[in-house]
């Protein structure tokens, strides 16, 4: 089974890491410093990529949380009305 806790904290510490080099990229430009533009473009796209992923892991972290809150109380009502159903065929 994957980790997505680990993997959320992987990913924090990824986007982290590529903000801060396209801060300091971004900085560079507004100093006057255009040669780097086209390196900027593909950190901002790197960025929204895993932002994107961060966003779907934080989702599948949220919706194992709901199975396991909701699961046994699920499970325990379709048993009390499969048992009700049986008593009524009695």
């Amino acid at each position: 089974m994957i980790d997505y806790e680990q993997k959320k904290v992987e990913l924090d510490e990824k986007i982290n890491g590529l903000q801060d080099r396209y801060f300091s990229m971004l900085k560079d430009m507004v100093n006057g410093d255009y040669s780097r533009i086209d390196e900027l473009k593909e950190v901002q796209k790197e960025v929204i990529i895993f932002t994107d992923i961060h966003r779907e892991t934080s989702l599948e972290i949220a919706k194992q949380a709901l199975e396991e809150a909701f699961t046994p109380r699920l499970k325990k009502m379709l048993a009390e009305k499969i048992m009700e159903e049986k008593n009524e065929e009695e």
